[in-house]
């Protein structure tokens, strides 16, 4: 960490703040709605049109993210959220919290998961640069694991402090608004960061699918990235409906089950480098995520929340894990001026895709069908994987010049 840039430290003190305040989010809101009384379907299509509005946003959010540069698009970004996660603690109301999920996709997250690769790639040598992505992932999930674990303390301890049968809803909504205030005191280091001198306007002018040329790669990129999207919406976004409605956990419980899952990923992702560097970053992506697969249908045949709590950690470790070494890949192989687009559409697929998993998830448990999500998931993660080494086991860096 010596050798990263200030302008990297600055980032990465962001991502500890952002990453606490959507760990207890994480753990909270969509509990805290279904203690209000809205039902797991409702739950399900507002995830889903979060992730939808985010896809659909993130071609806009690259040209955009060009145009402010990065600084700007991160500021906006959770400016922007904070606001719309202001109002969907404090509304009741189905159409309203709708709205504000499809607005919250559309600007602040499209922004943030554009934004930030690039950011990354343009602060980093080709040496360090893989460590950075690391260590940006690893920070980002020990202190996702902090907020899990807040966000299944705080509301039993807000009950002791306050003496008094307060309701749950009441007790997730301070929960909240603390997340809230650990949000806005991320803008704090995001604000200091300075921009780039390689990031300039001249890269703006090329956001055109004319100028591609690695419209090939892009497009493979781009087609295992739904494939994995999709999978990960059956599941990812509803494990604590899943926890609570099939197992019977409390949200302490889950909590901690989130945090373990945190710890798992932190690790393993400090150990990927070294593994990239051997077997190369394409086969370790690929035979890591395989190795994931079966702890999928672990979790949903597990007879109790015992028996599933381990499966899931390993599974989440063993997928988000290889993350960076994923994002790092799919920035050097295209060209410069083309990363904002290959992001964008990245993004764009796989949250349009992760939406339609959850959407139908959801109804899917409504009914009281659990199984099916997961045993879909399993086909299309493994199908992703397998074709991410057909792909990409011979390509190289395009010559960049961060990539010499």
């Amino acid at each position: 960490m010596g050798s990263f840039s200030p302008n990297a430290k600055l980032f990465l003190i962001g991502i500890i703040l952002l990453n606490v305040s959507g760990g207890i989010w994480g753990v909270i809101f969509n509990l805290y709605l279904l203690d209000v009384g809205f039902r797991k379907d409702f739950v399900g299509y507002m995830l889903s049109a979060g992730e939808l509005a985010m896809g659909l946003g993130a071609l806009p959010a690259g040209l955009i993210c060009d145009r402010l540069k990065r600084r700007r698009s991160f500021l906006l970004a959770i400016l922007s959220g904070t606001i719309l996660n202001f109002v969907q603690i404090f509304t009741l109301d189905g159409p309203t919290l709708l709205v504000t999920s499809l607005l919250n996709g559309a600007v602040s997250n499209a922004l943030y998961i554009v934004a930030w690769a690039p950011f990354i790639v343009e602060h980093s040598s080709p040496k360090e640069r893989v460590y950075l992505f690391s260590m940006s992932s690893v920070l980002g999930w020990v202190s996702g694991m902090v907020g899990n674990i807040a966000g299944g303390i705080l509301p039993e301890a807000f009950v002791t402090l306050l003496n008094t049968n307060t309701s749950d809803f009441l007790v997730s909504r301070m929960t909240l608004m603390c997340a809230l205030a650990i949000q806005v005191a991320g803008l704090v280091p995001l604000y200091l960061v300075k921009e780039a001198i390689g990031n300039s306007s001249e890269q703006s002018k090329s956001f055109s699918f004319r100028k591609i040329r690695s419209r090939a790669t892009i497009a493979r990129l781009v087609f295992v990235t739904a494939l994995m999207g999709l999978g990960s919406g059956f599941i990812v976004p509803l494990f604590n409906v899943f926890f609570e409605s099939k197992l019977g956990a409390s949200k302490a419980e889950i909590g901690t089950i989130f945090a373990f899952g945190q710890v798992g990923v932190a690790a393993g992702t400090l150990l990927m480098p070294a593994l990239a560097e051997k077997l190369g970053k394409v086969k370790t992506v690929s035979l890591v995520e395989l190795l994931s697969i079966p702890f999928i249908l672990a979790i949903v045949l597990s007879p109790s929340l015992a028996w599933a709590t381990m499966p899931y950690i390993v599974r989440g470790s063993l997928m988000n894990m290889v993350g960076p070494l994923r994002d790092s890949f799919s920035m050097e192989v295209v060209y410069s001026t083309e990363r904002a687009t290959t992001s964008g559409l990245n993004g764009m697929f796989w949250s349009i895709l992760r939406a339609g998993g959850t959407a139908v998830a959801g109804g899917m448990m409504e009914g009281g069908d659990f199984f099916s999500p997961y045993l879909l998931t399993t086909v299309l993660y493994a199908t992703s994987s397998i074709l991410y080494l057909f792909f990409f086991s011979k390509t190289k860096p395009v010559d960049n010049p961060e990539n010499k």
